[in-house]
């Protein structure tokens, strides 16, 4: 919008997908605030609503450039979250699998031609069809993921082992070992 001019038809058109994509975001997290103490400890919808976000974030990269997009940093966020709510690690694994493929799908799709580029204004144009550069921010995405995922599960499983002793020692006498 900003960086060309765009008859309102076009813009109307070129804004459905982000519209629709933002409608289904107000939707679900205001249904998921509405009910947060009934289905906060049901996992599958800590999961959902996790890959949701990440489906959401996908658009976003998309439609910021892709291979350009700034975006791509929401993921972590969101496979941090599922560290820190998710009680799994495989759970969290999965997430991470999700981001991967989301992310591959825009970067892939584009460089293949299955999906439009999106021509944004202040960025070098070309990188999107150069295999090397796709292939390497891909991958650096990837391990940034899979780190990502890894110094989460790390820290809670501290927490939990720290919570845990003081769970024990909160009812255990110190000095005569007796509850």
């Amino acid at each position: 919008v900003y960086g060309v001019s765009t008859d309102v038809a076009s813009l109307i058109t070129d804004s459905a997908i982000p519209v629709a994509t933002m409608l289904f975001v107000v939707a679900y997290n205001g249904f998921y605030q509405l009910t947060y103490r009934k289905v906060a400890n049901i996992a599958f919808l800590n999961q959902a609503q996790l890959l949701f976000d990440m489906i959401v974030a996908t658009v976003l990269i998309y439609y910021s450039g892709g291979v350009y997009s700034w975006f791509s940093s929401m993921y972590l966020l969101f496979i941090l979250e599922a560290a820190f709510i998710l009680r799994r690690p495989a759970h969290v694994w999965g997430l991470v699998g999700a981001s991967s493929v989301l992310y591959g799908v825009v970067l892939f799709g584009v460089y293949a031609g299955v999906l439009p580029h999106i021509d944004l204004p202040f960025i070098q144009e070309g990188l999107q069809t150069d295999l090397t550069y796709v292939l390497l921010r891909y991958l650096w995405m990837v391990t940034l993921f899979g780190g990502s995922a890894t110094i989460g599960l790390l820290m809670m499983n501290t927490i939990r082992v720290r919570e845990a002793e003081l769970a024990e020692s909160s009812f255990v006498d110190d000095l005569t070992g007796l509850f």
